[in-house]
């Protein structure tokens, strides 16, 4: 079993075919050269990039999941609450005038209800997006200023 070659980027080596069918590989030329100050950045950048875009993946994940109990909750909440003003409505025994403003209040309670409850699950959609758009990387630190620095206004 062979030992796979890491790259400058500390990628494994990969071949690459081209259009002619000769093989090219993305290795250094030198397995032994030690990176430069450069490229370890570059490797170093790279890595918190990887960083990055798996939190973000993280965090989506996590925000699809979290909407659909957000929708779920709402919407078995809803129901509950439309069959138990539904059967307000159609209990018997009242007058006609009676049997009218409970018409009424009723089908005015289903609509703010249902208004009220999608508004909610909208707004928590939005702001639980608003979450997985924030940055991950840390906001940056001012660095303190020396006592010199102060005395000179800077």
């Amino acid at each position: 079993m062979t030992k796979k070659q890491l790259s400058v980027l500390g990628f494994e080596s990969t071949d690459l075919v081209d259009s002619f069918g000769s093989s090219t590989s993305l290795a250094p030329l030198n397995a032994n050269h030690k990176p430069t100050y450069n490229e370890q950045g570059i490797v170093e950048h790279t890595r918190t990039q990887e960083l990055a875009i798996e939190a973000y993946q993280a965090k989506a994940r996590f925000a699809v999941s979290k909407l659909q109990d957000v929708y779920e909750h709402a919407t078995v909440t809803f129901d509950d609450t439309s069959r138990f003003i539904t059967e307000t409505k159609e209990r018997a025994g009242r007058s006609q005038s009676h049997q009218a403003c409970a018409d009424e209040w009723c089908g005015r309670l289903v609509s703010t209800a249902a208004k009220q409850m999608m508004g909610v699950a909208e707004v928590s959609g939005y702001r639980i997006g608003e979450e997985v758009h924030r940055s991950v990387y840390p906001p940056e630190q001012e660095k303190p200023r020396g006592f010199f620095a102060w005395l000179r206004g800077e």
